[in-house]
Formats: structure tokens, sequence, C-alpha cells
């Protein structure tokens, strides 16, 4: 078996914070009923928790996505390999995509607009 490097001890704890967020995420976009909005595409507070599943929240990736990068990062902690390490870290960008800064901010503009 492959001992783990520090860097990919370093790979598979970042890659757990940002697991751990994005779960964080789905949680409150969950309790709050905060659909995705992404683009041109707008989900439904009455279906959040079927498109939790594929679409994700407004907050978080889709679970489908989750679950890969669990597993990825699973793997890089346990029996490091270069291909696992290049797909966890091509996985990360992938995923702070979908719940990247222009989607917050669209949450973020009706949440504001509706409090004033």
């Amino acid at each position: 078996m492959v001992e783990p490097t520090p860097r990919s001890r370093l790979l598979a704890a970042v890659s757990v914070a940002q697991l751990a967020t994005g779960v964080a995420g789905m949680v409150v976009a969950l309790r709050r009923r905060h659909p995705y909005d992404v683009f041109w595409m707008h989900g439904r507070a009455d279906a959040i928790a079927r498109d939790t599943l594929a679409k994700g929240t407004a907050l978080s990736a889709p679970v489908s996505n989750l679950l890969a990068q669990a597993a990825l990062t699973a793997v890089v902690a346990r029996r490091p390999s270069r291909g696992a390490a290049r797909a966890l870290g091509g996985s990360g960008p992938f995923l702070t995509h979908i719940t990247s800064p222009p989607t917050v901010r669209t949450h973020q503009r009706k949440r504001w607009s509706a409090q004033r």
C-alpha cells in the first residue's frame, strides 16, 4: 500500500473542508428552501428536495457531485495516486464553479431586495 504524502494529505484536507462547506450549504438551503438559480435555470422552493440531488441548491453543489468528491477524497486519503489526485484536483474548481459567487450573489440580491 502506498503511504500518503504530505501533498496528498493537504489535498485531502482541503477537499474535506470544501466538502463540509458544501454539505453545510445544502443543509442551510434545504431548511430555508433556497432553490438553485443559475443563469437561465431557476428552481422552485416546493421542489428543492428533488432538485438537490441533480441540480443542487442556491448554496451547494448537487448531491451527486458531493458524493463523487467524497469518494475521490477517500481514495486520495487512503491510496494516493497521481490519477486520483488529478481527478480530485480537477473536481474542485468544477464544484466551486457550481456554487460560484454569481450564484450566491443572485441569491443575496433577491434576499436583500425582499428585506427592503
